[in-house]
């Protein structure tokens, strides 16, 4: 992994596991039609 890599990782409190699943989430919602919007409030709930 870059040195940047490694930097965005160190500079976020969420895991990887859970960097992973959000990205995934919010790209899957992209291609069914969600908006950003959208997708904040099924995080939420």
């Amino acid at each position: 992994m870059t040195p940047a890599g490694n930097y965005f990782l160190a500079a976020r409190p969420e895991s990887l596991k859970q960097v992973v699943a959000h990205v995934l989430v919010h790209e899957i919602g992209h291609h069914f039609g969600l908006s950003d919007d959208d997708m904040e409030r099924i995080e939420r709930s």
